[in-house]
C-alpha cells in the first residue's frame, strides 16, 4: 500500500499498522501492483518430429523483450523472467541449405500484436507461459543415375530417385561388356564415398564413365582350332579373341590353342577366357578345349575386380570345364584382383587339368584364392601337376600358393609335384599348396614360402579331409597362425592318410599347434613322418608332431614318426614333445620325440589306449613300455623309423638313453 496515488513503491506492506492517524485527519491508501513473470518458450520442430528433437543445420534466431535484445544467433530460447503484458519479438529467423522454414504457431493463441508475421513474430505475454513454435522441413532433391551405355540396376536407361537432403543411397557400380567402370562423374550437389551417395542441397546427376578394354581390340588367330590344326596365338589381341568369344558372344569354347610367341597383355584389363555365368540365356560359355603355352610366357596379366562386377571367376581363364587342359606356360607378371574363385591360371577348375604352369603374378581375393587355381572340383581323375607359384597370394578364406580350395567332389582331386615359393597371407584355411580340400590325393609337393593365417594354417595345407591321401610332402617355410597350425597340415579329418611328410619350418601359434599336423579329428593314419622345425605354442595343445588328436567314431593311427625340433610351450597347457593332447581310441606306437629332459611329457594330456612304444638302446637291445608309463621319458625309435637318409637323425640321440634310464622309467627288455 502507498499514501501516494502515483507511487510505484509501497509505504505499507501487508499486515503493517498505518501511522499518523488523528481524530480529525484522513489517510488515503492506494494499492501498488507488480506484474508477475512468466516463461516464454521458442521451440523448433523438424519434419513433424518432437520439440527440439533435431535442430536443423544452420538454424538461428534473435529475441527482444520490451525492446531489449535477449539474444542473437540462438537455436533455443526458454526464459522465465518476462513480466506479464511484455512485448516479445522473435526475428532474424535463418536456416541452412537443405532445409526450409515453413510456418509458425503461437500457443495460447490471441496474443499476437499487429504487424506480427512469419519472419518477425510479435506477441504480448499473457498471464501464463506462451510458446512460439517454429516449423521446419527437410528439402528433397532428385538424383539421376545415368549408366551411359552400360547397365545399372537392371536397366540401361537413366533412373531418378528423390530423397531428403543429407540422406544416403547405395549406388552399386554399373557394368558394360567390353569396358570397365572407371568412376561416376557428378553434376550438381551431393557426395560419393565408395558406393554410397549422400544427397546434397540440390538435384544431382551421376554419369558412368567407362574405359574401353580389349573388346574392341581382338583378332581371330590363324588355324582352325582342331587338335590337328590348333589356333596359333602370337599376340595379345589373338589371345583376347577367346575371351571375346566366351565373355561377350557367350559361346562355349572347345578350341585347341597354342602359343607361338611370348604374350604381353600390357594395356588390357583382362577379362578371363570362359565363365560359369549365363552370358546368353541358358548358356554357360566355359572353356573346354586345350591350351598349350609351349613354354612361352604371358606378362602383365591384370584384372581389376571393380571394373568387372559381373564376373564369377578371375584368372587368365575363368572356368575350364570337363577334360579341358592348360599346360606349359608361365605367367610372368601382373596382379589379379577378384572376389571368389581367383587364380593365376584359372579361377574355377571343374574336372579339368592344369600341368606345368608357373605363376609370378600377385593374386588377391576373398575366398578360393590360389596362385594357380582358385577353386578345384573333380568328377574323375583330373589333376594339378608340376605347377609352381612365386607370387604373393592374399585372401580371406581358402588361400594357398597352388590351389585355393577344393569342394566336395565326387572324384578324387589330384595335386602332384607342385611347389610354392610365394608368401601366402590368409585368415581361415591357409596353406602353401592348398587352403582346404575334400578328398584329395596329394604327393611330391614342397613349400618354401612364408605362410600366415588365423585358423587352420599349414605349410602344405590348411586342412584336408574325407579320405584324403597325402604323402611325400615337405615344408621349409615358417608358418604362423592362431589355432590349428602346423608344418604340413593345419587340420585333418575323417579317415585321412599321411605318409612321409616332413616339416623343417618354424611353427608359431596359440592352440592346437603341431610340427606335422595341428588338429586330427575322427581318424588319420600318420606314418613315417617327422618334424625338424621349432614349435612354439602359447595357449593349449602344443605337440612336436601333432597338437591335438580327437577321436570319436574313428581312432587315429600314429606310427613310426618322430619330432626332432625344439618345443616351446611357455604358458600353454597340454604340451607334449610328441602330441599335445590325445583322447579317444587311438593307436600311437613306435614313435620318436627329442626331449630336453626326462621330466618332459611325451603326451601333454590323454592316453594312448593300450598301444606300446618301442625303445632301442645303444647296445641294440630292444625294450618296450605300455601306455601307463608314457608321461616321463623320451621316446626313441632310432633306425626302426624308416625316414629317408637326408632327413635321418642317424641315431645321435640314442647315446642319451642308458639301460639304467630305461629300467628306472619302467621299461622291460624283450
Amino acid at each position: 500500500w502507498s499514501t501516494s496515488r502515483t507511487a510505484t513503491t509501497a509505504t505499507y506492506t501487508n499486515g503493517q499498522s498505518v501511522k499518523n492517524l488523528t481524530t480529525s485527519g484522513t489517510v488515503n491508501l492506494y494499492a501498488v501492483w507488480a506484474r508477475n513473470n512468466y516463461y516464454v518458450d521458442v521451440n523448433n520442430y523438424l519434419d513433424g518430429g518432437a520439440n527440439d528433437s533435431a535442430i536443423p543445420y544452420g538454424l538461428s534466431f534473435s529475441v527482444k523483450v520490451d525492446g531489449v535484445v535477449k539474444g542473437t544467433g540462438l537455436t533455443d530460447f526458454y526464459y522465465g523472467d518476462i513480466p506479464y503484458n511484455s512485448k516479445v519479438e522473435v526475428y532474424d529467423i535463418k536456416i541452412g541449405s537443405g532445409y526450409s522454414y515453413s510456418s509458425y504457431t503461437v500457443s495460447p493463441s490471441g496474443y499476437e500484436q499487429s504487424g506480427s508475421g512469419k519472419s518477425h513474430i510479435i506477441v504480448t505475454t499473457p498471464a501464463q507461459q506462451i510458446n512460439i513454435n517454429l516449423y521446419f522441413v527437410t528439402n528433397s532433391y532428385t538424383l539421376t543415375v545415368n549408366p551411359n551405355g552400360g547397365t545399372w540396376n537392371g536397366s540401361s536407361s537413366s533412373q531418378n530417385f528423390t530423397q531428403n537432403y543429407n540422406t544416403t543411397k547405395a549406388i552399386a557400380n554399373p557394368v558394360r561388356y567390353g569396358y570397365y567402370f572407371d568412376r561416376w562423374a557428378l553434376s550438381g550437389s551431393g557426395s560419393i564415398s565408395g558406393t554410397t551417395f549422400t544427397f546434397g542441397a540440390g538435384n544431382t546427376t551421376r554419369t558412368a564413365q567407362w574405359i574401353e578394354t580389349w573388346a574392341v581390340n581382338y583378332t581371330k588367330p590363324s588355324g582352325s582350332g582342331t587338335a590337328s590344326s590348333p589356333y596359333q596365338v602370337d599376340s595379345a589381341s589373338d589371345l583376347a579373341y577367346f575371351a571375346y568369344k566366351t565373355q561377350i558372344l557367350g559361346e562355349q569354347c572347345f578350341d585347341h590353342i597354342v602359343l607361338t610367341k611370348d604374350i604381353d597383355l600390357a594395356g588390357y584389363d583382362w577379362m578371363p577366357i570362359g565363365t560359369g555365368r549365363n552370358v546368353v540365356s541358358g548358356v554357360q560359355p566355359y572353356f573346354r578345349g586345350t591350351f598349350d603355352g609351349q613354354g612361352h610366357t604371358i606378362s602383365n596379366l591384370n584384372i581389376n575386380v571393380e571394373g568387372y562386377q559381373e564376373l564369377n571367376e578371375y584368372g587368365l581363364f575363368g572356368l575350364i570345364d570337363v577334360d579341358a587342359v592348360l599346360k606349359n606356360f608361365t605367367i610372368l607378371s601382373g596382379e589379379v584382383n577378384g572376389s571368389a574363385k581367383v587364380g593365376g591360371a584359372v579361377g574355377w577348375l571343374w574336372s579339368a587339368s592344369v600341368e606345368n604352369v608357373i605363376n609370378y603374378a600377385n593374386i588377391n581375393g576373398s575366398s578360393y584364392v590360389g596362385g594357380i587355381v582358385g577353386n578345384y572340383h573333380s568328377l574323375e581323375d583330373d589333376f594339378v601337376r608340376e605347377c609352381q607359384n612365386y607370387g604373393t597370394i592374399t585372401g580371406t578364406n581358402y588361400t594357398a600358393g597352388i590351389v585355393g580350395g577344393g569342394d566336395d567332389s565326387s572324384g578324387m582331386q589330384n595335386i602332384v609335384d607342385c611347389v610354392n615359393y610365394g608368401t601366402i597371407k590368409g585368415a581361415s584355411f591357409t596353406g602353401g599348396i592348398v587352403g582346404n580340400i575334400v578328398k584329395v590325393k596329394m604327393s611330391g609337393c614342397v613349400n618354401y614360402g612364408s605362410i600366415s593365417g588365423q585358423d587352420r594354417v599349414g605349410g602344405i595345407a590348411g586342412r584336408v579331409n574325407n579320405n584324403s591321401v597325402v604323402f611325400e610332402l615337405v615344408n621349409y617355410g615358417d608358418v604362423t597362425g592362431w589355432t590349428h597350425v602346423a608344418g604340413i597340415l593345419g587340420g585333418a579329418a575323417y579317415a585321412d592318410s599321411a605318409t612321409s611328410c616332413f616339416n623343417l619350418g618354424n611353427i608359431k601359434g596359440e592352440s592346437h599347434i603341431g610340427g606335422v599336423i595341428g588338429y586330427v579329428y575322427d581318424g588319420i593314419t600318420l606314418t613315417n613322418s617327422a618334424n625338424f622345425g621349432n614349435i612354439t605354442g602359447t595357449n593349449v595343445d602344443v605337440g612336436g608332431l601333432i597338437g591335438l588328436v580327437e577321436s570319436s567314431s574313428a581312432g587315429a593311427v600314429i606310427r613310426n614318426n618322430g619330432s626332432e625340433g625344439s618345443l616351446v610351450g611357455t604358458g600353454a597347457t597340454n604340451v607334449g614333445t610328441l602330441i599335445g593332447r590325445a583322447f579317444g581310441t587311438n593307436v600311437i606306437e613306435n614313435n620318436y620325440a627329442n626331449m630336453s629332459s626326462t621330466t618332459q611329457s611325451i603326451i601333454g594330456a590323454g592316453t594312448i589306449n593300450g598301444a606300446y612304444i618301442y625303445i632301442l638302446d645303444v647296445n641294440g637291445t630292444t625294450y618296450k613300455r605300455y601306455h601307463g608309463d608314457v608321461s616321463n621319458f623320451v621316446w626313441v625309435n632310432g633306425s626302426d623309423c624308416p625316414i629317408p637318409q637326408e632327413f635321418s637323425w642317424a641315431g645321435e640321440h640314442l647315446a642319451q638313453v642308458t639301460t639304467t634310464d630305461l629300467a628306472n622309467a619302467g621299461f622291460t627288455s624283450i
